[in-house]
């Protein structure tokens, strides 16, 4: 089997937690931290600043206490701690993806970072843990931003709605909406 995943993000990370984020990680080492082991990995593409992602790594609040960060500003500013409002540094990125913004079509879509890869697990079966977070939650609630994250999978047997077949699994529970500040 041959799948092929899409991580598309777009928000900045929040709160104060006790981690720490090492962005010097390549993008392979950046992938083999999210898959672990018995996945083989190809075709890793970042597409955001170097400051905007890496790995972490610590006791924190989130219920995870390693794993991927992905920002749209300095993810060293997850470190926090972060107790005033703007504390952001943006990535100006400016990137564009059709799959992001039909997620949120009343919004433009700015300073995202996304990644994709392929993956083949050695398997039947496969899981991901992911928490998102957003510096501008709560001041921008209902407001004029909306932060959003989407984690788009394609491969055989998934026919979603999104680019080559896509599904995007990263949703409020129980319902079809996408993770975001607004849900």
């Amino acid at each position: 089997k041959f799948t092929s995943c899409f991580v598309l993000l777009y928000f900045t990370l929040f709160s104060y937690a006790q981690i720490e984020v090492n962005s010097d990680a390549t993008a392979d080492q950046l992938i083999e931290t999210l898959v672990g082991a018995g996945v083989e990995i190809s075709n890793v593409n970042i597409n955001c600043p170097d400051v905007s992602y890496g790995t972490f790594s610590g006791t924190s609040n989130m219920g995870i206490d390693n794993g991927i960060i992905l920002t749209s500003g300095d993810a060293k500013l997850a470190q926090g701690p972060n107790n005033e409002e703007g504390a952001y540094l943006n990535n100006f990125s400016w990137v564009e993806d059709d799959d992001l913004q039909a997620l949120i079509p009343d919004y433009d879509i700015m300073d995202a970072c996304i990644v994709e890869f392929d993956f083949v697990p050695q398997g039947d079966s496969l899981s991901f843990q992911y928490v998102f977070g957003s510096e501008e939650y709560p001041e921008f609630l209902e407001g004029d931003f909306n932060d959003v994250f989407g984690f788009f999978v394609s491969g055989p047997g998934i026919n979603g709605e999104f680019s080559k077949g896509a599904k995007n699994i990263a949703v409020v529970p129980g319902t079809n909406l996408p993770v975001s500040i607004q849900t």
